[in-house]
């Protein structure tokens, strides 16, 4: 047989093998639940929920309009997708003309953000106006298991009450928000419907050393009179949900109010620094293939006998510490849970069987006085063939670089390695 037939025998059919076996031997997995699901951080993966702040003014005058919003925020990690939001009401109020209840956000992508859904909210008579919202998203997760779907359901509640009664003095926003960022500053207006006196604002202490207000008492309004407040972020803050500006006045009778300003301090989305570890695990095990590929062609080229052969075992030798350092350097960093996953060991697997490939091409001589030459080669190309079958298997079912090759295998849903989204 030509040695262009041999390379072509060795090369291809492994391969073949491997993708023909792959999704009989290995099938796609369900959920993941050991690193996905709530509560249930074992698979060295902690789910961090969405941010979801939903806010209203506490207090609104009959047959009025109210603004409804909730905010969504996360840190990354995950995608959330197809996230809506569907609102009921109960008591005096109802959809403004032209509202509809549920309402949808963009996805927000794995390195983090923010969107904000809002309603118009037309307030009726006297009364206590409750404001529901169901919320269902879909996470979308990175990999920390070898297996699984990487995606999971989740539903929220959140309500909130606002009463509805003539009040003495409007506010003009519900919510301020603020990113970490010292030293900016954002307004809101009062407007007085009858005249008012002796008010007061008052940061909540939970944001007291974050944030504070250019003016904490005022003296009286008319009636039609308008002040604007100044509220001052002074950093210093984690990310905050119900921090709040609280305002008291008195009507022209002397009678009590009060109502507040809800403030969130929203932190940006904090990016991981880049480990070298992963590119450097992937780079070696691509190296290792190649080099198997290249110690192939080496045994099986005849001219130069002794320096080919000497060359072919250094080559192999080199390819077995690479595999190794290959597998150490990830599963003793990112990939520490992953010790005993199936595509892992195979990976095992294909080491062990390399280094019996290399042991017996040192023992040529000795094997084949003892077993024939014949047999001696035949031990060393089923052996060959094996480990190239195995990390064929093992780069399909795990390698980020042959993601591609999933969907050849039938492993998509149980491909994951990691690191992919």
């Amino acid at each position: 047989m030509r040695p262009s037939s041999k390379l072509i025998i060795a090369v291809l059919v492994p391969i073949l093998v491997a993708t023909a076996i792959a999704p009989l031997v290995f099938p796609a997995g369900s959920i993941c639940e050991s690193c996905h699901a709530p509560g249930k951080p074992e698979g060295n993966y902690v789910f961090a929920q969405p941010q979801l702040t939903f806010t209203s003014p506490s207090v609104v005058q009959p047959n009025s309009s109210v603004n409804v919003s909730l905010s969504v925020s996360h840190a990354g990690k995950y995608t959330v997708k197809s996230f809506t939001a569907d609102l009921s009401l109960e008591g005096p109020g109802d959809l403004e003309s032209g509202e509809t209840s549920a309402k949808d956000i963009r996805n927000i992508g794995s390195e983090g953000g923010s969107a904000v859904i809002a309603w118009k909210v037309h307030a009726g008579s006297e009364g206590m106006l409750l404001v529901n919202a169901s919320i269902n998203y879909t996470a979308h997760f990175k990999h920390t298991n070898t297996q699984g779907n990487d995606e999971y359901p989740y539903q929220f509640l959140r309500a909130l009450t606002v009463m509805v009664r003539p009040i003495a003095l409007r506010i003009s926003l519900s919510e301020l928000s603020f990113s970490t960022g010292a030293g900016t500053s954002k307004t809101f207006e009062l407007a007085a419907l009858s005249e008012v006196k002796n008010i007061t604002l008052k940061v909540s202490p939970n944001i007291a050393g974050a944030a504070n207000v250019a003016t904490t008492a005022l003296g009286k309004l008319g009636a039609g009179e308008r002040h604007t407040v100044t509220v001052n972020f002074l950093g210093g803050s984690e990310a905050i949900n119900n921090g709040r500006i609280d305002l008291v006045w008195e009507n022209a009778t002397g009678v009590k109010d009060s109502g507040f300003v809800a403030v969130r301090v929203v932190q940006p989305p904090q990016q991981e620094a880049k480990s070298p570890v992963p590119l450097l695990g992937r780079a070696t095990g691509l190296v290792s293939l190649g080099l198997l590929i290249t110690s192939i062609l080496l045994g099986l080229v005849k001219m130069g006998k002794a320096r080919r052969a000497r060359l072919h075992c250094a080559v192999s030798w080199f390819i077995l510490g690479l595999s190794v350092y290959h597998g150490l350097i990830l599963l003793l960093g990112p990939y520490s849970s992953l010790t005993l996953g199936t595509y892992v060991i195979l990976g095992y697997a294909s080491a062990a069987v390399m280094g019996v490939a290399s042991v017996n091409g040192l023992l040529d001589k000795w094997m084949s006085r003892k077993l024939g030459y014949r047999t001696w080669l035949w031990l060393h190309r089923i052996s060959t063939i094996l480990a190239i079958v195995l990390i064929i298997v093992h780069a399909i079912m795990i390698g980020t670089d042959f993601k591609f090759l999933r969907g050849l295998a039938g492993g998509e849903g149980g491909g994951g390695n990691g690191r992919g989204d």
